[in-house]
């Protein structure tokens, strides 16, 4: 009767922990897309002021490296 609990226990902390894991992916998915629309925004907004270059610049690049660790 005491033999099937330690499985059952078992398979609960693997469910546990397969949750946990995806929940994490599932933040850090939404944290980036979050920043990649904000560096986005930026950009956009650098395009609109003249002078602006240099930061448009270095923030579009932000955004291309961003988008490459993504694997998107």
């Amino acid at each position: 009767m005491y033999v099937g609990c330690g499985s059952e226990f078992a398979k609960e902390r693997e469910r546990v922990e397969n949750r946990r894991s995806f929940l994490k992916l599932r933040k850090q998915q939404v944290i980036d897309r979050q920043a990649e629309a904000y560096l986005e925004w930026i950009c956009k907004a650098g395009e609109q002021s003249p002078n602006s270059f240099c930061c448009k610049s270095l923030i579009c690049i932000s955004t291309q490296n961003l988008k490459q660790n993504s694997g998107t």
